[in-house]
């Protein structure tokens, strides 16, 4: 990942490291994850897993601007 110190590509702010929160039905809180393939669903409307790869997302946000740049990590996320 970049560096968090490094400077922003939009306005050249500082970047800070961040995550975005998944919060699972308000309940669980956990950093949300890069699943690997296109999105499909069960007859519920929920995202079919079924053993899909799935990567933590972290993140860069300027303090300046607000600009977002999100990577998913290498290390698979267990679920």
């Amino acid at each position: 990942m970049a560096d968090a110190k490094g400077t922003c590509p939009k306005c050249a702010g500082r970047m800070a490291e961040g995550f975005v929160l998944d919060r699972r039905n308000g309940v669980a809180r956990t950093a949300a994850a890069w699943i690997v393939g296109s999105l499909e669903q069960t007859m519920f409307g929920n995202a079919r897993l079924d053993g899909r790869k799935q990567l933590p997302l972290r993140g860069l946000r300027c303090e300046a601007c607000g600009f977002v740049e999100l990577y998913a990590l290498r290390a698979a996320k267990k679920d």
